[in-house]
């Protein structure tokens, strides 16, 4: 799979992450500077269009062991733009695509990021089910910190809504009272 990038800002981003070589991210096979990188082909689709369901704690394995790789002082490389279609769904796996506009941050900004899509998208029964599943799971790789969390998860807000905004998405599926009883529920639930 090619992809090219219009800046040298976003290559360097996407390439000092496919160089690290960890197996939730395709192999990255070469790459001309600043232009393309071609990585290996991701069977798989995005995890929230997965027939059935996806498991969230491995999802939450699969996000903190990311974020654990490049830990160090409080933050670590945080993909950013975790929407579903960047997540990919292969056999039990999940694969993360799409780094462009990643940078160092706060992990639980990037969880929160992740988290505010099933707000959006998730009944309140269905999303408490996949809260209490991944938030354990993810906090026993890489403990959350309460204070940062609502720190993050307001400035999460902020940006998620203004991106939804700037590129005339909706909402989610949920009606707004559903966003608003889940987003709720992420503040009371670290």
């Amino acid at each position: 799979m090619t992809k090219y990038f219009a800046s040298a800002a976003e290559f360097k981003a996407e390439l000092r992450l496919y160089r690290l070589g960890l197996p939730m991210l395709p192999r990255l096979l070469r790459y001309q500077a600043p232009a393309w990188i071609v990585m290996e082909r991701v069977s798989g689709m995005p995890y929230m269009d997965v027939t059935g369901t996806f498991d969230a704690a491995i999802l939450a394995e699969t996000l903190a062991a990311f974020h654990f790789a490049t830990y160090n002082e409080g933050n670590c490389l945080c993909h950013i733009d975790n929407q579903p279609r960047n997540i990919l769904s292969h056999l039990d796996r999940f694969y993360f695509l799409d780094f462009s506009d990643s940078r160092r941050e706060y992990p639980e900004y990037d969880v929160c990021h992740l988290l505010l899509f099933w707000a959006a998208d998730f009944p309140p029964e269905v999303f408490n089910e996949k809260l209490q599943a991944f938030l354990p799971a993810y906090n026993a790789r890489l403990a959350f910190r309460p204070v940062l969390w609502q720190e993050c998860l307001s400035r999460s807000i902020e940006s998620f809504d203004q991106r939804r905004e700037l590129y005339h998405k909706t909402s989610g599926r949920n009606p707004l009272k559903a966003v608003e009883q889940n987003r709720k529920k992420l503040f009371n639930s670290v």
